[in-house]
């Protein structure tokens, strides 16, 4: 059997690899192929050897850019064409073929191979490169998903609905539904709700694997005792629009780093930049703000840091509180007013393992330092009842899952 993910960018990467991990594991002779639509996307899939190796074990990468993005004209064109011609034929010559893609398949080759897909029996679904929960997801970004539907061609009179449906992870997820029901007709007959594919033992027992590995790397052998580890997850300079002012992350990051600098000298500090902002300027200042904090750059996956940290640290409102499901997170945002109020003196990821620590207030050095040693607050049911209760709900539906290809 034939699966091909579409990728148009690296977040994607998170939720195809473990889907497309459990489909290889279960369908041992599934032929996995991933089309990345940027050479962005396959140098971040190099930088990331985690994320690699779960798409090395089950499939293959295909580089698919436009004609604009191929570096000679003339020879451009040629592969251009070539890649669609040897796209198309993979369809073709499948049975039953099951494609994957953010997006409904009404433009560029899309049409094209959404109705050979047809013909020869397969499927066609829209999968989304979004796991959070709504109720986390900040508000703001809620409206910016929500998009009026694309012109319609002419060959949405023969097919009007071009997916065979839209792939949810759960329950909580109306802004994809939102945002998919201004491009689809009859679109809540056709969503499938199969759980959150990470919540698998075949990708559970990767992580397991990958988190010893990483383990061995990050600590010397020899060393008698392991280094407390403070992992930053890092966001887009744009994100401070969101907070109290366009300086708030630089500020917050700074802050963060002299207290571990002078509270942890011995800690490990690392520092995850987003995968669209690996050189964006707060952190890059706030780095040679505090240059006796030895920070290290990293790109191990979420969940495998979440594991070897001691604390999960950020700066901005993020997704990561509700898409990783272990570990203790302290948010550092620096919200505007109109927010702090709405929120009511709580993380946005109240719930889900997540302490807020205001960086305004007069004692944030001592509350930050004592959040960075103390689990007392984390350990209490309240800080991850709605992760806990998340989890019990939303593990894959493995036999929803396969009758998505049946």
């Amino acid at each position: 059997m034939l699966f091909i993910f579409f990728v148009r960018n690296f977040l994607e990467i998170d939720t195809n690899a473990p889907l497309a991990f459990f489909i290889k594991k279960n369908i041992p002779d599934a032929r996995i192929k991933f089309i990345l639509f940027s050479k962005d996307v396959d140098e971040l899939l190099t930088m990331n050897r985690n994320h690699k190796s779960a798409i090395d074990s089950c499939g293959k990468t295909y580089l698919y850019c436009g004609r604009k993005k191929w570096p000679l004209r003339l020879s451009g064109k040629i592969k251009f064409l070539f890649f669609k011609m040897k796209l198309t034929l993979w369809v073709v010559l499948s049975k039953k073929p099951t494609l994957f893609y953010k997006r409904t398949y009404n433009k560029g080759i899309m049409p094209v191979l959404f109705v050979l897909t047809a013909i020869r029996g397969g499927k066609a679904y829209v999968l989304h490169g979004n796991k959070a929960v709504e109720t986390v997801r900040f508000r703001a970004l809620i409206a910016k998903n929500i998009k009026a539907r694309p012109p319609l061609n002419i060959l949405n009179n023969i097919f009007p609905q071009w997916d065979s449906g839209l792939i949810l992870y759960h329950d909580q997820q109306s802004y994809l539904v939102s945002s998919y029901c201004g491009e689809s007709r009859d679109c809540l007959s056709k969503i499938r709700i199969i759980g959150v594919p990470g919540l698998c033992r075949e990708w559970e027992d990767f992580i397991r694997e990958q988190t010893v590995i990483e383990r061995e790397k990050l600590f010397r052998l020899g060393e008698k005792e392991m280094p407390m580890v403070f992992s930053i997850v890092g966001t887009k300079d744009y994100s401070s629009r969101l907070l109290k002012s366009p300086l708030s992350m630089e500020r917050s990051l700074t802050k963060t780093l002299r207290v571990i600098g002078r509270e942890m000298p011995q800690a490990k500090v690392l520092f995850r930049p987003h995968p669209r902002a690996l050189k964006d300027h707060y952190m890059i200042n706030s780095f040679i703000a505090v240059p006796e904090v030895d920070v290290e750059l990293t790109f191990i996956h979420l969940e495998i840091l979440a594991q070897l940290s001691s604390r999960l640290i950020m700066h901005s409102p993020s997704d990561v509180m509700s898409s990783v499901y272990s570990g203790r997170m302290l948010d550092c945002s620096d919200y505007s007013d109109a927010d702090r109020e709405y929120l009511q003196g709580k993380s946005v990821g109240d719930g889900w393992g997540t302490v807020w620590v205001d960086p305004q207030c007069d004692d944030f050095e001592a509350t930050f330092s004592s959040m960075m040693l103390d689990d007392e607050m984390f350990d209490q049911a309240a800080s991850s009842e709605l992760r806990n209760d998340f989890l019990r709900k939303n593990r894959l539906d493995r036999n929803a899952a396969m009758k998505l290809f049946g």
